[in-house]
């Protein structure tokens, strides 16, 4: 199942609204594969606008806003949350296929406040295997778990940053931890990075 203020979207406009964790320390806790403060698994979704404070913990597909998006459209989007899972986890999307994030609808436009602020953890498995692929934390990254054939960025557009600590066994990186076939411009990491696998 996928788990977020919204489970699924296909085809959606969401904006313009922030998620506050509050006094209480309101969290998304996701036990299957799809987790996100805002969006479980995201598809042909528009996202703009949103901010996230709460804490997100996942498994696989985990992100400050959301788990998985599928050909879909992030601008002006920030977390402070603390984002924890073992697979494909991200500052601000765990699993990124196609779509864009933090170009405006005009490719041109200049002004982008995209970050991610919140620490991003990769929890490796608490029962080591014979195969180390499967017991450490992997695709772990500052904005983006995971990515494959996206765009992040914008390269007439101002910078989209990771500003605190990644960490997880491998494929880790401040921005991304792991991008295939992805255009990456205009982007800066500011945390520190550590890969214990």
């Amino acid at each position: 199942g996928s788990q977020g203020l919204f489970g699924v979207t296909d085809g959606a406009k969401i904006g313009h609204f922030n998620l506050i964790a509050g006094t209480t320390g309101v969290s998304i806790n996701g036990t299957d594969e799809y987790t996100g403060a805002l969006i479980g698994h995201a598809q042909n979704t528009r996202i703009e606008d949103v901010t996230n404070t709460l804490d997100v913990k996942g498994t696989t597909n985990v992100g400050g806003l959301v788990g998985k998006a599928e050909n879909s459209y992030f601008y002006n989007v920030i977390n402070t949350g603390h984002i924890t899972g073992h697979e494909k986890v991200g500052g601000l999307i765990g699993s990124m296929s196609g779509g864009t994030l933090g170009a405006g609808e005009n490719t041109s436009d200049a002004v982008n406040i995209s970050h991610n602020m919140g620490k991003v953890e990769g929890i490796n498995d608490r029962t080591p295997t014979d195969k180390p692929e499967d017991y450490y934390s992997h695709h772990i990254g500052g904005l983006v778990g995971y990515a494959s054939d996206a765009v992040i960025g914008n390269a007439n557009g101002s910078v989209i940053s990771n500003l605190t600590h990644v960490e997880g066994g491998y494929d880790v990186g401040g921005i991304v931890g792991r991008a295939q076939d992805t255009h990456l411009y205009n982007l800066s990491n500011e945390g520190d990075i550590l890969a214990n696998g």
